[in-house]
């Protein structure tokens, strides 16, 4: 495990993590929907009317599901932390990710009853 430098923070803030610090706590958040991976179109109420991943169709309950995963990077270790929802999306979330940077896979965790997936930045 190392320590991100601000270069490699710049990378992935590039990429659209987006960095969240507070207390001891620093980290960088990815979100799916911020990205070109996953296209979604709303309603005004804020309900999905359209959605595509990766320039393909996918049924509102897929969207999701995808945005429903929460991901993130622990910038003081380089730890990727992902968990929420289904397995297959976190799995999704964690391919699209793992293209866009270089993973290590350590072994999985378990953090509030919730699957969680922990990789090497």
């Amino acid at each position: 495990m190392r320590k991100l430098t601000d270069a490699r923070i710049k990378e992935l803030e590039a990429l659209g993590f987006k960095r969240w610090i507070k207390d001891d706590y620093d980290r960088l958040y990815f979100n799916i929907e911020n990205t070109k991976i996953l296209h979604v179109e709303r309603y005004h109420s804020g309900n999905i009317n359209w959605a595509t991943l990766n320039g393909e169709p996918i049924t509102h309950a897929d969207a999701n599901r995808l945005l429903a995963v929460k991901a993130y990077v622990n910038v003081r270790n380089g730890e990727l932390v992902i968990h929420g929802s289904r397995e297959e999306a976190r799995s999704h979330i964690k391919e699209e990710i793992s293209k866009l940077i270089d993973l290590e896979e350590k072994p999985d965790k378990t953090i509030n009853s919730q699957e969680t997936r922990t990789f090497l930045v």
